[in-house]
């Protein structure tokens, strides 16, 4: 059975934590600038856009962790009942809605955070289908001058620096939703409880991960869970 002191200081650092993801989206607000100067900037150079991308991944984990760890504290230990469906009847909408990208109005951009994490494939046993120590494939070499000119559009970065904050800023709706689904398919832990394998070395800046605070929630949910099925002995 989980001890209430154990609660109390999870409950405690829990802020703590949501404050470090506050100070990493500031730095990438300082290195990249905000959604709509990335936007407007319309090209990144390989580099930077290789910077980005490290930069950001490790956020948004940490924050899917975050968001997992506060949803097991909402998730209700037994199913709740399917809520009823209402339908409505499809509207028509022209055939380029949407397709308008403003660079200067990131709150009209159409974007939405992947609450769940990224499933890795699943390690092939050898002997079943491939070698067991089949040849690593190898990228194709590239041209040196085209490596080194290689442009890639900014927008796709703006969008997910954009969805980034608004998650950070709707987290408690987002927990509630993710709490939801949680009570509804308990296997979708599995993905916020395990370490990814890292591909690339992530820059010296980025260092949480909070895997193991995921993994401790989790446990704690399942007690609760089993605490349920006890008989009562009043």
């Amino acid at each position: 059975m989980t001890s209430p002191a154990a609660t109390q200081t999870q409950s405690q650092s829990e802020p703590q934590h949501w404050e470090q993801i506050a100070f990493f989206l500031r730095q990438a607000l300082v290195l990249f600038g905000d959604p709509a100067a990335l936007a407007q900037r319309l090209w990144l150079s390989a580099r930077d856009h290789q910077l980005f991308v490290q930069f950001i991944g490790p956020i948004e984990d940490m924050l899917r962790r975050l968001l997992f760890i506060t949803a097991l504290e909402l998730a209700p230990i037994n199913l709740p009942p399917t809520p009823e469906r209402k339908f409505r009847a499809a509207r028509g909408f022209a055939s380029n809605s949407g397709a308008h990208f403003d660079p200067t109005q990131p709150d009209s951009w159409r974007v939405a955070f992947k609450l769940s994490p990224a499933l890795e494939r699943r390690r092939v046993i050898p002997g079943r289908g491939e070698a067991a120590n089949p040849e690593p494939r190898r990228p194709k070499p590239q041209p040196a001058s085209k490596t080194a000119n290689a442009q890639r559009a900014a927008a796709p970065c703006a969008l997910r620096l954009e969805a980034l904050l608004r998650a950070y800023e709707n987290r408690d709706q987002l927990a509630a939703a993710l709490a939801r689904k949680i009570a509804r398919n308990a296997g979708l832990a599995l993905g916020y409880i395990f370490k990814k394998r890292k591909r690339s070395k992530a820059p010296d800046y980025v260092t949480h991960d909070f895997a193991a605070l995921a993994n401790e929630a989790h446990q704690r949910f399942l007690m609760r869970k089993l605490d349920t099925l006890k008989p009562d002995s009043s």
